[in-house]
């Protein structure tokens, strides 16, 4: 168990950068490629895959995986979501464009800050954070506006709707990890719970 940082330090802050960085290339990959591997398979293949780098890396670092935590209940529904979210952004780029896809998606933080606080009254945003919030989600809007241009089809609407879903599965599986004891997990326990068909669990 390590302890919960209240503010997001230097490092922090490079790595999210990083890894906002970085997600922003997947829609572009996943839309790219759709068309010669099926959605669903190249979402096989990448948890796959990382699942093996993970593991590699925990034995490295010596991080405790199976060890009784009470964290299994929490970690199979955030896994379940988890699951559910990347299956809806594979299915839904071969309906829709990546750029309405991402718009769609990162309706998540909202998700999280209108129920968040519900649960954890600490996480309650202030009326500034609102404000910063929906100007963060109005620049990504305006980014890919183009997207947006022209008449939408049935199929398009379709990807829209799984995208939408999936934001929202987005949230809910940042809910489950702040609000249960996966909070207080090693973030590579909290991580592999999040692989589809992880090895038996004990509780």
């Amino acid at each position: 168990m390590r302890e919960r940082k209240d503010h997001l330090d230097a490092l922090a802050v490079g790595i999210l950068l990083f890894c906002c960085l970085f997600w922003g290339f997947q829609q572009i990959l996943i839309k790219s490629t759709v068309a010669e591997v099926p959605p669903l398979w190249q979402a096989s293949i990448r948890f796959a895959i990382a699942t093996a780098l993970l593991v590699a890396w925990c034995v490295w670092r010596r991080v405790r995986l199976f060890e009784r935590d009470g964290t299994l209940g929490a970690g199979l529904l955030a896994g379940a979501l988890f699951a559910g979210e990347f299956s809806c952004i594979y299915l839904g780029l071969r309906d829709t464009a990546a750029s309405r896809l991402t718009v769609f998606l990162y309706t998540s933080p909202f998700v999280v800050a209108v129920l968040l606080p519900r649960i954890v009254p600490a996480e309650k945003l202030r009326g500034l954070q609102w404000v910063g919030l929906v100007i963060a989600f109005a620049g990504v809007a305006w980014a890919f506006s183009e997207g947006f241009t022209g008449a939408s089809t049935p199929r398009q609407l379709r990807g829209d709707a799984l995208a939408l879903l999936a934001g929202l599965l987005w949230g809910l599986t940042t809910l489950v990890i702040r609000a249960t004891s996966l909070g207080k997990a090693s973030a590579e326990k909290t991580l592999f719970y999040r692989w589809p068909s992880p090895p038996r669990w004990r509780r």
